[in-house]
């Protein structure tokens, strides 16, 4: 049984390639398309770079460090 709530599909593209306009499907049901996806507490998005992790990371730091003071 697929959870088609929690199911997204992630397409990888090269920072000068162009997006192809995909329709994933299972079971007669479209898989959402995602451009960041979160797993094991790692944010990637579609040209595998940090950005989006980076920028989620600094803005959790940047509450602890004011928690701390």
């Amino acid at each position: 049984m697929l959870n088609y709530d929690k199911t997204y599909f992630l397409q990888f593209l090269t920072k000068t390639d162009y997006e192809i306009n995909l329709q994933v499907s299972f079971g007669n049901r479209k898989i959402a398309t995602a451009q960041s996806l979160k797993f094991l507490g790692q944010t990637t998005d579609t040209t595998l770079t940090w950005k989006h992790h980076i920028g989620e990371l600094t803005s959790r730091l940047n509450k602890a460090c004011y928690a701390i003071n």
